[in-house]
């Protein structure tokens, strides 16, 4: 087990031409803390975690957070990660809920236009499941919904709406449904991309059309 848990914690995945790295940290959750990455604020208000049998996180204090820039993450996002052995074994499941807010700090004052979600993990024997779960509102509701399992560990989505303040609920979850079996998540990496505001490009727009009259004022003259 311990050899198991040690090869998927060092684990790193190739996407979108970025490699993501375990990397330590010492950032032990505790409600309310912040993590800053770029020009995004994320506030981690609540974690609890339910677990049965034998399990590798019994409490949120289990976990590490650290902030996550390029090279970590594909160029252009920035977003944190949550780092641990969420384990499962012989019938048990371990599974992890955790509450945050998104908020953009100016300048500059893009609201966050898309989501993505990345996750590390494994299983042994066929009757075990990883799976993590995020649901994305706004103050209008729902703006996007992220689902990562084994077969699929990488998801993103664009935001139904761009948003400068964003709550996300994330569920991750580790099934063992035999003795026989085994499952773990040891790295959950979330990151998130933003879009200039529509006001900015309308006054970019103006001062380009501005430009152009000016162009053709003078090549009339």
């Amino acid at each position: 087990m311990r050899a198991f848990t040690r090869a998927i914690s060092l684990l790193a995945v190739a996407f979108a031409g970025s490699i993501v790295v375990v990397t330590p940290s010492n950032a032990t959750f505790t409600p309310g803390m912040t993590i800053t990455a770029g020009n995004l604020l994320f506030t981690l208000d609540t974690c609890s975690v339910s677990h049965l049998g034998v399990v590798g996180v019994a409490n949120c204090n289990d976990l590490n957070f650290f902030a996550l820039v390029p090279p970590l993450t594909p160029a252009g996002t920035v977003g944190f990660a949550i780092q641990g052995s969420i384990l499962s074994v012989g019938g048990g499941t371990d599974d992890v809920s955790l509450l945050y807010t998104i908020d953009v700090i100016p300048p500059p004052s893009d609201p966050v236009h898309d989501a993505h979600l990345l996750m590390v993990g494994g299983t042994v024997g066929p009757s075990a499941v990883i799976a993590v779960d995020e649901l994305i509102t706004d103050g209008s509701g729902f703006d996007g919904w992220l689902h990562t399992s084994l077969a699929s560990p990488v998801d993103s989505t664009i935001l139904l709406r761009d948003a400068m303040h964003l709550t996300v609920l994330k569920d991750i979850l580790t099934f063992s449904f035999t003795p026989d079996s085994l499952a773990e998540i040891s790295l959950v990496d979330q990151y998130f991309s933003q879009v200039p505001e529509p006001t900015l490009m309308a006054v970019v727009g103006l001062g380009l059309t501005g430009l152009g009259l000016i162009r053709r004022r003078r090549k009339a003259a």
